[in-house]
């Protein structure tokens, strides 16, 4: 027997997910701590007629210990992709220093969660930053 899943056509916010699984809790850490953005390599995140740059690089890290850089996308695809994940806090520490800090003071315009975020998907429309 061959079920049917149809997506809502509108999904339910993440907060009202965290409230059925009691995950409440951890939604102003994830604003706080979870850096979701997509990468930008420099200032500006056009081309000079307008088309915006893309990044295709992914990066992640984990307490400053453990980090990830290469194309893998955080979805399952079929397709040819490459990284390293890097558990070395020496190395962590160059990366963060030499790439993320810089990287995440252009992203962080674009970001939907982290620290210096203009707005995070894991708040509560009523607790939306700014308003």
């Amino acid at each position: 027997m061959m079920r049917s899943f149809r997506l809502p056509d509108r999904p339910k916010p993440l907060a009202e997910v965290a409230d059925r699984f009691h995950l409440t809790p951890i939604l102003p850490l994830l604003c706080q701590r979870l850096h979701l953005a997509p990468l930008r390599s420099g200032p500006d995140p056009e081309w000079p007629k307008g088309q915006p740059i893309g990044v295709h690089s992914k990066f992640w890290m984990v307490d400053e210990r453990v980090f990830y850089i290469g194309s893998e996308n955080l979805y399952p695809a079929e397709l040819q992709e490459f990284g390293y994940i890097v558990e070395d806090r020496s190395a962590a520490a160059q990366v963060r220093r030499d790439f993320w800090d810089q990287a995440w003071k252009w992203s962080q315009a674009a970001a939907i969660s982290g620290d210096g975020a203009p707005s995070c998907i894991f708040e509560r429309p009523a607790a939306r930053r700014g308003s």
